[in-house]
């Protein structure tokens, strides 16, 4: 993650370009969809998505968006404050930045921020947290530089995305940027569940973790017909059908659940709880409520029937 994080000077400078005319992404693997304006230009970098503006020809002015793999995450208040501004400063310190620019330029050169600001903010109703920082490059016998750096974290499905913007001076094009922001969908990242044909849409994603799909058990369960209740202090779900009496019960950690008091089924992954939302291996569980569960890869699609 420290390496994605860093500022792209020589990246931007040196990757080898392919101009984009349709500048419309909708990517899977990664798990989301946005637009750009197609005054940028994609650079072929190990990074995901790295874009120049070649129109700002004084400047090294770039976006880049990737992510980290984060399966126990689903939503960015689950990081505390501190671990987000300590990943964002890892790659951005001074001295890091120093280093990128005394390589670039072949000249020994310092660096010193002048402003650095963080908050919340968000963009088409998705929360990110935005690290900003103002800086000065000196010294090599080269005319002092600003540069402006901006990047949004973010956490959806079960990765933590990072969206950056690098320039060296103030340009009207960081708009560009804003209104990437305001475009970007998760939606092809998510897992999504259908029961009985009909899709439902749980407070919280589903997360894949050990090669299971987890889900927020109460929406999948009520949708199933179960009443649900929780104990605080024993940590346990209970499920029960109200017409034909089954129950069932996971406690927190446990790798199994226990069916009509005396079945134990086999949990794969143990229950826990993620945003404060109890999740729970989805095929266990609704096998144990003797449905159906199959998975279609091709619309990241769990379909229970029964």
């Amino acid at each position: 993650m420290k390496k994605v994080l860093s500022v792209f000077v020589v990246v931007l400078v040196l990757a080898s370009s392919v101009t984009c005319f349709a500048q419309v992404v909708n990517d899977k693997d990664l798990g989301v969809s946005f637009a750009l304006s197609d005054n940028w230009v994609q650079q072929n970098s190990g990074a995901r998505y790295v874009f120049i503006n070649p129109n700002n020809k004084d400047e090294n002015e770039g976006i880049i968006l990737s992510y980290a793999e984060a399966p126990l995450f689903v939503s960015i208040d689950q990081i505390p404050e501190e671990d987000i501004k300590s990943i964002c400063e890892s790659g951005s310190s001074d001295s890091e930045l120093a280093d990128s620019f005394t390589e670039y330029y072949g000249a020994k050169r310092t660096v010193k921020a002048d402003y650095i600001n963080t908050s919340y903010e968000t963009y088409n109703g998705v929360k990110y947290y935005k690290y900003e920082k103002v800086y000065t490059v000196s010294g090599g016998g080269i005319p002092d530089l600003q540069g402006h750096y901006v990047l949004m974290v973010t956490a959806k499905n079960g990765k933590v995305y990072l969206i950056s913007h690098a320039r060296d001076n103030q340009t009207n094009s960081y708009s560009d940027f804003i209104d990437m922001l305001n475009s970007i969908s998760y939606e092809p990242g998510e897992i999504k569940i259908n029961i009985n044909g009909e899709r439902i849409y749980p407070d919280n994603s589903p997360v894949i973790i050990e090669g299971r799909t987890l889900v927020p058990i109460r929406a999948v369960a009520e949708k199933m017909g179960y009443n649900v209740s929780w104990d605080g202090n024993t940590q346990i779900v209970s499920m029960t059908n109200p017409y034909n009496g089954t129950n069932i019960l996971v406690q927190i950690g446990l790798g199994y659940a226990l069916k009509d008091y005396s079945q134990e089924i086999t949990l794969d992954v143990p229950a826990l709880i993620l945003a404060d939302r109890t999740y729970l291996p989805l095929r266990a569980v609704a096998e144990a409520m003797d449905a159906t569960v199959n998975w279609d890869g091709s619309t990241r699609t769990v379909i229970i029937s029964k």
